[in-house]
């Protein structure tokens, strides 16, 4: 009889355990993460209609295809510009004496070199993608 109560309170100790992991996991998984919580807001704010753009600034580092890489005090960050993106120059040719109107004029993605400083302006989307808005040429590596 003694072995019999034994194996009993073995199995009931068995079961209590894993009742009590089997509750700790459902209780788990209904937390919410605050830092995640946190992100999700500030992916919503950033991604709203009030925030029309983010800008990234920095010196290009090097180009492949439709993606930049710009440097800036140690930061690297590689954006991606899709097709069709207008690009503006505040840089003078050797051959134009001034660069008329606002200051700034359209140019194409090729004409983006290595060492040139950029503004290129994001949209934040709701899935947390960056999407690229217009690249602005600030300075030529040329100059």
């Amino acid at each position: 009889m003694n072995k019999i109560n034994f194996l009993i309170l073995i199995l009931f100790g068995v079961a209590l355990f894993l009742v009590g992991g089997i509750l700790g996991v459902v209780y788990q998984s209904h937390q919410t993460d605050p830092q995640l919580e946190k992100e999700t807001t500030v992916i919503k704010t950033l991604s709203s209609e009030m925030i029309p753009s983010i800008t990234a600034y920095g010196e290009v580092t090097s180009i492949d295809g439709q993606n930049i890489t710009l440097s800036y005090a140690g930061n690297t960050m590689t954006v991606s510009v899709a097709d069709g993106v207008k690009v503006f120059s505040f840089v003078k040719t050797s051959e134009e004496k001034e660069i008329s109107g606002s200051g700034s004029k359209e140019v194409e993605f090729k004409d983006i070199k290595k060492g040139d400083t950029l503004n290129i302006n994001l949209k934040l989307m709701s899935d947390g993608q960056l999407k690229s808005q217009s690249v602005i040429i600030l300075s030529s590596a040329t100059q």
